[in-house]
């Protein structure tokens, strides 16, 4: 782990990989170990090593391309994008009724969507910032109302 790595982690507030659950990983094994199937005209040995291959490679590449929702004393970041937290405006939770309002009808394509299909609740925060293009992030997690708590500057202001 690089330094700038460990600090980055040190002063984390709240850290959650989106990575995917029990059943969806099973799906996953299943689908790389189904691409052996290919090749059993050619070759019933290299049909069992692309079947064996892609049930542990096709699981694995989803946990290793899930992102990172991180926050920090100044920063959130979410996957590769980040802002600083001083242009966030009030936490709302999506959870239930709310986050499938938020993910169907209701979904807004101006805003920052980082969500999983295989996550069933996430937030919803306001950016105070004119010049992004973005009015709001909208990201999954699996414990809104942790993520919500980091985010809240009404924290920070009330230990200041």
């Amino acid at each position: 782990m690089t330094d700038t790595a460990r600090d980055r982690t040190a002063s984390a507030v709240y850290r959650e990989r989106l990575s995917p659950g029990a059943f969806a990983l099973l799906v996953a094994a299943f689908f790389g170990a189904s691409l052996g199937v290919l090749l059993v005209p050619l070759s019933a040995v290299a049909a069992g090593i692309v079947a064996l291959l892609g049930a542990v490679l096709v699981p694995a590449a989803l946990v290793a391309t899930s992102p990172v929702v991180e926050v920090t004393d100044e920063r959130w970041r979410v996957g590769r994008a980040q802002i600083d937290r001083g242009l966030l405006g009030a936490p709302q939770t999506l959870e239930g009724a709310d986050w499938d309002l938020a993910m169907g009808p209701g979904f807004a394509p101006r805003e920052f969507h980082c969500t999983r299909g295989w996550i069933r609740g996430g937030i919803r925060v306001p950016l105070e910032d004119p010049r992004d293009p973005h009015p709001a992030w909208v990201v999954s997690s699996r414990h809104p109302d942790r993520l919500a708590r980091a985010l809240s500057t009404e924290d920070d202001a009330s230990t200041a």
